[in-house]
This record gives C-alpha cells, sequence and structure tokens, in this order.
C-alpha cells in the first residue's frame, strides 16, 4: 500500500494472491508528486518455514532534461523504470541527467557508494572546436560546433560488458546548433560524442579540449546510424553503447566544412622586411566572391582581417594570391576565409610566423601563479611599452602603460583578484606584439 505523509491517504493497494507460490510478483502503480513524502507498506504471510520480500521501486521521472544554461546539475538518487533503464536524477525539481541501461552489469549504486557520482553540466551559447574555432586536437574538420552540454558519471565498478545511455538536450541548444550550421536540419543530423578523458569546457586549460587524448575521443554519427534518437517530455535524446564510463563524459554537436568553396593547394608566410608576406595558390574556384587573410595575436580569438583579393573563379588551372601584412605582432597567427557570392564562407587551417625581431618578453614567473605575476623584458635603450591581461574570451581585464630604461626591466602585475582560470598576457612594444598564456591558480 502507498500512503502520502501529511493527509494520510491511501493512494493505492493491492492485496495478492492468497495461494502457495515461488517468485510470485506483484505490481502497484501510482502517481506521484515532486517534493511529498509517502510511506510504502508491505505486509506478508507465509505457510512455509522462510521466505523474503524484496521490494522494487521503479520510477518515470515527469520532467526532461536539466535547462539550458543551468550550470553544474548532480543527481542525488537514482530510480529504475519499468523498462528497466536506470534514471539519475536530481530531486529538486525531477530532471533527468543520464539514463543508463546496465546490461546486467554491477555499476554501484548513487547514494550508497561514495565514489558513484553524476553530474550534467549545461552553459549558455556553442563553442567551436574545429581548426577555424579553437581546434580541439582530435578534430579535423572547419567547424565542429559543440552544446556547451556535458554529461559525467562515475560508477563505483566498470561494466564488463557495453552499456546504452541516453544523453539529454533541449529545443534551445538543438537551435544554437542549427543556427551556427545551416546544414544541420535534424536531430539525426548531429554528432554525439565521449570522451575519456576531461570533457569539461570550463575546466582551466581545457577551453578547446586540450585536456582531451585523440584516442579517448568516440563519435556517434546519425547518419551512419551509430545512435538512436528520441524525444522525453519537451526534450531530445541519443541512446548510445559505450564500453566505459572512464572518467570522461559527453556531448553532442555537428560538424562542417569539411572542404574550403575553393581548392586550396597551400599557403604560406615569410618575412619580408618589416613586413610579412602571404602567399597562397588555388587549383579551382566556383562561385567564390573574394578570399581574404585574417591574423590573431593567438590563433583562437580576436581575429582581424588584413585585406581581401577578389575571386578569379576560375575552375581549371592554378590561380596565385600575396598578400602583406604590413603591422605583424610578434608570433602572428594566420588563416585563410574564403566567401562565396551566397554568403557561405569557409577557412583553411592555421599557419603561423615568430619574426626574428619579435623577441620582448625576457621571462614571466611564476607560471601559474596565485598572486603577483613578475615581467621582466631587456630594451636595447629607453622606449615605451604596454602590456595587458585578457580573458580567454577577449575582455580587456588589465591595462597598463610603462617606460622602460635601457638593460633588464621587472613588472609586477598583481592577479590576485582575477577568478581561477587561463588568461592571456600581451605585451607590446613599438609596432611588434608578443601574447603568452598565463594561469591563475
Amino acid at each position: 500500500a502507498l500512503w502520502e505523509s501529511c493527509t494520510g491517504n491511501l493512494l493505492s493497494a493491492n492485496d495478492d494472491y492468497w495461494g502457495s507460490s515461488s517468485n510470485y510478483q506483484s505490481l502497484l502503480t501510482a502517481t506521484v508528486n515532486v517534493g511529498q513524502t509517502y510511506y510504502i507498506q508491505v505486509d506478508g504471510w507465509s505457510n512455509q518455514n522462510s521466505g523474503d520480500i524484496r521490494l522494487d521501486i521503479e520510477y518515470t521521472p515527469l520532467t526532461g532534461a536539466t535547462s539550458y544554461g543551468s550550470a553544474t546539475t548532480n543527481a542525488d538518487w537514482e530510480a529504475r523504470d519499468i523498462n528497466g533503464w536506470t534514471n539519475y536524477v536530481n530531486s529538486v525539481d525531477g530532471t533527468v541527467l543520464l539514463t543508463v541501461n546496465k546490461n546486467g552489469n554491477n555499476l554501484g549504486w548513487l547514494g550508497i557508494n561514495s565514489s558513484f557520482t553524476c553530474e550534467n553540466k549545461s552553459n549558455t551559447g556553442v563553442s567551436d572546436l574545429g581548426i577555424a574555432g579553437c581546434n580541439a586536437p582530435y578534430s579535423s574538420n572547419i567547424h565542429w560546433w559543440i552544446m556547451n552540454r556535458t554529461w559525467n558519471l562515475n560508477p563505483q565498478t566498470q561494466p564488463s560488458s557495453n552499456v546504452q545511455v541516453r544523453s539529454y538536450y533541449t529545443t534551445t541548444e538543438f537551435n544554437l546548433i542549427t543556427n551556427a550550421n545551416p546544414d544541420i536540419i535534424q536531430h539525426t543530423d548531429l554528432t554525439h560524442y565521449k570522451t575519456g578523458s576531461e570533457e569539461d569546457l570550463t575546466v582551466a586549460g581545457n577551453e578547446c579540449h586540450q585536456m582531451v587524448d585523440p584516442n579517448d575521443y568516440i563519435e556517434y554519427v546519425g547518419q551512419n546510424n551509430d545512435y538512436t534518437y528520441g524525444t522525453f517530455e519537451n526534450d531530445h535524446y541519443a541512446q548510445y553503447s559505450i564500453s566505459s564510463f572512464s572518467g570522461g563524459g559527453g556531448g553532442g554537436g555537428a560538424q562542417a566544412g569539411g572542404a574550403l568553396p575553393i581548392v586550396l593547394l597551400g599557403i604560406s608566410v615569410k618575412e619580408v622586411g618589416y613586413a610579412n608576406r602571404l602567399d597562397w595558390s588555388t587549383a579551382s574556384e566556383v562561385n567564390n566572391d573574394y578570399q581574404s587573410i585574417q591574423k590573431s595575436y593567438d590563433g583562437q580569438t580576436g581575429w582581424i582581417e588584413v585585406g581581401r583579393v577578389a575571386g578569379t573563379n576560375q575552375e581549371s588551372g592554378i590561380s596565385n594570391y600575396t598578400l602583406l601584412d604590413k603591422q605583424p605582432f610578434g608570433l602572428t597567427y594566420y588563416r585563410l576565409r574564403s566567401v562565396d557570392y551566397d554568403h557561405r564562407e569557409e577557412y583553411s587551417g592555421i599557419i603561423q610566423l615568430k619574426r626574428k625581431d619579435a623577441s620582448i618578453i625576457s621571462r614571466v614567473y611564476p607560471n601559474p601563479t596565485s598572486e603577483i605575476l613578475n615581467l621582466e623584458v631587456e630594451s636595447l635603450q629607453a622606449e615605451s611599452m604596454s602590456y595587458e591581461v585578457y580573458d580567454m574570451a577577449g575582455k580587456l581585464l588589465i591595462s597598463k602603460k610603462v617606460q622602460n630604461q635601457k638593460g633588464m626591466n621587472n613588472y609586477q602585475i598583481n592577479v590576485r583578484h582575477l577568478p581561477l582560470g587561463v588568461y592571456q598576457l600581451l605585451v607590446k612594444r613599438n609596432d611588434v606584439a608578443e601574447i603568452m598564456r598565463i594561469t591563475r591558480t
């Protein structure tokens, strides 16, 4: 029998078989509310010398995925539904973080085994981990747009055979992916993934999945029928098979840009006096409006256009192009952007050039640091200089102009007020700039 604790009302009861039977099963069904306490009453009688009664509570959650942009949500209990799937649930709002069909494996129990955890993270926006974005180590696509949602389950015991998982996402997240990549029309156009190492993009030093070993990265492509798409309440899920949880997690996204609108033969850069010269060649161009060279301090953010040239639109034959960057940085990253008449655009891989006259920074220490960062710069003469600190989104946090003296100059940069994480230190002297990644711990 099932009783409501506050009112004492009997919600459901079942008076079962009175004959002699072994392994007799009875099913009692009732609708319960989140946040309400209930009591389950089990009475039994047996004409045998001994016997036991096992009570299984099977639960069907009433809500779907954790909400978009909800940051970190932890499961605090698990419940098996009537189809044998185990839902890892946040009891505060009844949302499902992950669903697993254990396939007979004993993974342990959430809430009983202290090392068993399950979490889900959803941060706003989408991220481009392709080579035209921030260049994840395992990505060979021009663009690899992913939802900023990941799951992570750490079982007490790893499975000895494959298990099925269902990872959830919202309509809002799907729409963000389709806006980033118009080629995505339906949910089965998505590619879901699992990593065997750090999956969370918010972890310092992993903004582009730098901490993910390419050998531990697994893709589930909808067009290859690697996963099954389904809906739950107003949300969506992908169901796929994994062999272990291995401390990693997964998410979903869409790849695009396997080839440029042009056939690019090569691109190179070299020093020419105080400038950098970019040379590139194409083998064919169709419907190409123009091509432009872009540059960046770090190869990830702050891309600006150096110049552009009109496309020749030769379907056959080689076309050669040259552009001068008359204001290069000390270390400059370049990429080619190609734009068609229908406004579709693609990017080349990234190349870089560190000029011989580029060395500004002599030493930065300690790095990582929790309070003070020492910047050492050697100058051949008295001259003006500036240094700036940016976050990984390109926001300026610290800026100061200084006057160097001839010889070694030391500047102390106070970073104790910055949140823990990775930042960019940009040092500018005359027409040369140098950038270095620093870490606040």
